[in-house]
């Protein structure tokens, strides 16, 4: 999608869209400017991001900096109307102060700790703008905010197009966003703490490149003085399917706890919460899905959904220690130590003996698996080198490698296949290619719209996660098409995209043969894919 070259920022604008070429352009519909200036930098709005009931976010471009990077522009604008039809003009009044000192609040709070944790978005500018009137808007004053932009994707996009999160990723989940409430909560202006309020999927954004959860969205923060409960002092923010009962009324640290834990709920069962919490803010979520995670873990969650504040964690410091405590179901521990003994998860020493059988079975185990998959020891490997695109990886001496030629009509640079796939078309093949993009085109973009592509297309999307291919941000997507009842063939996929271009490596197969040989694609095709440097020589080289 191409987006205009100016968004205008001015509510209720007929036609924010602008394409202009002028070097100060006003908006054609309404006259607004469309260069956001303050006293330190000038901002271009280009395309919405979000609208909530009194505030709106759009992506800029910061036009004052060296790169003119990318950053968000967040604007306040309290409609009279939007302040409730049954409120006094003092009960609107005082909610409208109420407002605008949370938005400022949220200006000091990403001031003081946007830059020292890395999740939580950095504070750009803060400023008033006046902008002319427009038709019977003669309230031109608007408030503005601009932080850092964060390219990535949203924790309920993720949960949207691949499915339910795994134990291990809720615990890193826990393990990210912990700390930076720790470090929220510790916030002290004049004796007063701050609070995020609104923590849900949709305000944790996974950073493209780095996997961090970064947290945004500090519009909700409240200071609060310990005890306060004056309703006027407690204008309700958040999102109210994650908000625990007393929210509202008096906030806690542990208010924040709640709706992480609540967050945690949903991407485990990808359920809505009102299907598992009932009228008494009760949670039926460990009824409803018995052993989706470990007994520890659950526990953990319980305890911060406590319907009571004094019967949580106290603080995310309380909940960091619990969850040290926490191995996922399935998962081994693993250990450096080179000592003949190691301790399992229980703290209890395995015999020797028995490390030694367990031991002599994995090698017997190792031993039948090369023999039966006919995969060759590691120096009888072959090498292929692409100087053209960079591409390389390392395959078993016995496959077979194509070189496609370069033309308009495939995007494929090589294939490879089992020796025996020779003699039959049922035998599975791997495909390497490399085609150019976009250059407004991303990692995150890309991804989304070719999962929704593969669902439309009647695909059945098996498994799907982010990945690391060679130190670069990548992803792998494996399905099945079974449009032919007669046959299922499977796809494992996995792509990344650097200078520009999208690098593509996907093994194709029908059953049995699929699952003969995803093994060696599995763990020694594909652990040994990289994209180095194009270089000019136009042939690859084969050792």
């Amino acid at each position: 999608m191409n987006y205009p070259t100016y968004y205008c920022t001015r509510p209720g604008c007929p036609q924010p869209e602008n394409h202009l070429e002028d070097n100060d352009p006003n908006c054609q519909a309404c006259g607004m400017p469309l260069i956001l200036s303050s006293s330190k930098r000038r901002y271009q709005p280009i395309k919405p991001l979000g609208k909530g009931g009194f505030g709106e976010t759009f992506q800029a471009i910061n036009l004052e900096s060296l790169n003119q990077g990318y950053c968000v522009v967040k604007r306040l604008y309290i409609n009279p109307k939007n302040l409730g039809a049954d409120k006094t003009p003092e009960q609107k009044a005082a909610l409208k102060q109420a407002i605008e000192k949370a938005f400022k609040r949220e200006a000091r709070v990403l001031e003081y700790l946007g830059d020292q944790t890395g999740q939580i978005p950095s504070l750009y500018d803060y400023f008033h703008f006046t902008a002319p009137p427009f038709g019977q808007n003669t309230d031109s004053e608007y408030q503005y905010l601009v932080q850092q932009y964060i390219e990535g994707e949203e924790l309920s996009q993720e949960l949207e197009y691949r499915g339910r999160f795994s134990e291990s990723e809720i615990i890193d989940v826990l393990q990210q966003i912990l700390p930076v409430l720790k470090l929220i909560h510790s916030v002290n202006y004049d004796g007063t703490l701050s609070i995020h309020r609104d923590i849900k999927p949709s305000n944790i954004i996974r950073e493209q490149g780095t996997n961090k959860l970064v947290l945004i969205d500090f519009g909700a923060v409240k200071q609060i003085m310990p005890g306060e409960n004056d309703p006027q002092k407690s204008v309700v923010f958040g999102t109210p399917i994650y908000a625990p009962p007393e929210q509202g009324r008096i906030v806690y640290p542990s208010t924040d706890l709640y709706a992480l834990a609540a967050s945690c709920i949903q991407l485990l069962t990808t359920d809505n919460l009102d299907n598992i919490r009932n009228y008494a803010n009760q949670w039926q979520w460990r009824n409803k899905y018995p052993g989706i995670v470990s007994d520890k873990l659950a526990d953990i969650l319980d305890k911060m959904l406590h319907p009571q504040p004094e019967n949580r964690y106290q603080s995310a410091a309380d909940v960091i220690k619990a969850v040290e405590k926490v191995t996922p179901q399935n998962q081994e521990t693993n250990s450096n130590n080179d000592d003949q003994t190691q301790t399992t998860a229980t703290g209890k020493q395995r015999p020797l003996k028995l490390l030694i059988s367990s031991a002599t079975a994995v090698m017997m185990a190792v031993f039948i698996y090369i023999i039966v998959n006919r995969i060759p020891p590691s120096p009888h490997v072959k090498i292929l080198k692409d100087p053209d695109t960079g591409i390389e990886l390392s395959y078993p001496q016995s496959w077979n490698l194509v070189t496609k030629n370069k033309n308009l009509f495939t995007k494929d640079r090589f294939e490879l296949t089992p020796t025996d796939s020779l003699n039959s078309p049922d035998f599975p093949s791997i495909f390497i290619s490399q085609e150019e993009l976009p250059p407004e085109e991303t990692l995150t973009k890309y991804t989304n719209s070719y999962l929704q592509q593969l669902k439309d297309n009647g695909y059945t999307i098996d498994t799907s996660q982010q990945i690391i291919i060679n130190q670069r941000p990548g992803y792998q997507v494996v399905y099945t098409n079974k449009q032919d009842p007669n046959k299922s063939v499977h796809y494992l996929e996995t792509w990344t995209i650097y200078c520009g271009k999208l690098y593509t490596l996907t093994y194709k197969g029908e059953e049995p043969f699929y699952s003969q040989f995803a093994p060696t694609v599995k763990e020694h095709i594909l652990p040994s894919w990289k994209i180095n440097l194009p270089a000019t020589s136009p042939r690859p080289v084969i050792f």
